[in-house]
């Protein structure tokens, strides 16, 4: 969970103006400039290299309560 420096921060962040108007820029940006399905798949790779894959683990988890 987020302390309340990480809260405060977080709502201090969503309402900068300056935040606002760059995700504004970059909303135009988007739909004055959609980006291709080659292009999108090559920056998934790029992620893919910098983040890679966690290993998966096939063994049984055992657990003892589990609330949804």
């Amino acid at each position: 969970m987020m302390d309340e420096r990480d809260k405060r921060e977080f709502v201090e962040d969503g309402l900068s103006p300056k935040r606002r108007e760059n995700f504004e820029a970059a909303s135009l940006k988007i739909q004055l400039s959609p980006v291709s399905l080659e292009e999108y798949i090559h920056f998934l790779d790029g992620l893919q290299r910098i983040f890679p894959a966690l290993p998966v683990s096939s063994e049984k988890t055992v657990t003892k309560f589990n609330k949804l």
